[in-house]
């Protein structure tokens, strides 16, 4: 079974908010690209981030470590990452890593974005 390619697509909004949107399969092959898609907006000053993961297939561990990372970032910046997940078996990986506690998962983009606002 081969694994589709990772893409990613920068939805910058107003203010600190802004939206990373992430197709294909995330996994080893796929990590440095994914550090490199939140790490630019935090790099712009955005400090409430969406990584919308509705068209992602897959996620491994590796993109476990990338997620802690780039929440612990935010969270020292005063700010927030929040995960757009429907895959169930996504939603119960990053449930059992307790990433749900670092990066809060939503249903909707538009959830996400109102959940960026819960402190």
């Amino acid at each position: 079974m081969a694994l589709s390619t990772a893409r990613y697509q920068q939805l910058s909004l107003e203010g600190p908010r802004h939206v990373v949107v992430a197709e294909g399969d995330l996994d080893a092959s796929s990590a440095v690209q994914l550090a490199e898609a939140l790490d630019e907006p935090i790099e712009n000053g955005k400090t409430h981030v969406v990584l919308d993961m509705t068209d992602v297939g897959f996620i491994d561990s590796m993109t476990i470590h990338v997620l802690m990372g780039a929440a612990r970032e935010l969270r020292q910046r005063f700010g927030r990452l929040v995960l757009v997940v429907h895959d169930s078996n996504t939603r119960r990986l990053v449930e059992i890593t307790h990433l749900d506690m670092l990066a809060p998962m939503f249903e909707t983009r538009e959830a996400a974005l109102r959940g960026l606002l819960d402190v």
